[in-house]
């Protein structure tokens, strides 16, 4: 599926390939993000999803193709990978905080050692981060002290600290009790409402429906479905991708 680049896209991923030995876990791969915009990618287990993800921010290395993030090629050269993240916030299924450090902390950590900012104005805006994600009284809590929900919260909101352009989230909630997966999707979806582009990996289609300005469904480490959310959703796509979505919906 062929991908072409507007001076206006943030992201544009071209003839994509992934390797792990004989394995081709990503097949011609293609997609574009514009500024502003909520890709949400789906798809069956081991279908890819996560490793094309992981090639956005360089985690992986790809084989083949083209990665042009902000206006440059990115996916050639090793050694912009720290600059290019630096610029991408990353949320895993995990939550990856530190135990020892308190959620302020946790939060100011990579802004304050990383970027040099000025550690008062990085506690401000920490605790401003703690609004937007909803726990404000948690800041003095530990990771340890918190439900999986909000550590979450806690994950997103040190991620939105590096002031990124684009966030990626992969499966964020597929490690949390149903109870507390809404609480982190609402977060999910006020960040891309209000702007911030995204592309996000998720079985959460209710989500997907929401807040998504495009769909992309994979199957077999290739993209099958390449379409706008309402599309996507009337039925109006391949016969793979209708069976997956009468599995995952009903």
């Amino acid at each position: 599926m062929s991908s072409s680049l507007s001076r206006d896209d943030l992201l544009c991923m071209t003839g994509i390939q992934k390797y792990y030995g004989e394995h081709h876990a990503v097949r011609n791969c293609s997609l574009t993000v514009a500024p502003g915009k909520t890709v949400v990618i789906v798809g069956p287990s081991g279908s890819g999803k996560s490793t094309l993800l992981r090639c956005i921010n360089l985690l992986e290395t790809i084989n083949e193709g083209s990665i042009i993030f902000n206006g440059q090629e990115v996916g050639r050269d090793r050694s912009k990978a720290y600059l290019t993240r630096r610029q991408m916030g990353m949320v895993f299924q995990n939550f990856e905080l530190f135990p020892h450090l308190s959620v302020l902390e946790n939060i100011m950590l990579a802004p304050v050692r990383i970027l040099r900012a000025d550690a008062s104005r990085t506690r401000r805006e920490a605790f401003e981060l703690l609004e937007k994600v909803r726990i404000p009284d948690k800041a003095h809590a530990y990771p340890d002290d918190l439900s999986g929900g909000q550590q979450q919260r806690v994950a997103i909101a040190r991620a939105l600290a590096m002031k990124p352009r684009l966030m990626l989230y992969d499966e964020p909630t597929s490690a949390l009790d149903p109870e507390m997966i809404k609480e982190v999707l609402d977060v999910m979806a006020d960040l891309s409402e209000g702007g911030m582009t995204s592309v996000v990996v998720t079985h959460e289609m209710g989500f997907a429906k929401r807040v998504a300005d495009q769909i992309i469904f994979m199957d077999a480490g290739e993209i099958v479905e390449n379409t706008a959310v309402d599309v996507f959703f009337s039925g109006d796509i391949t016969p793979r991708a209708q069976r997956f979505l009468q599995q995952i919906v009903h």
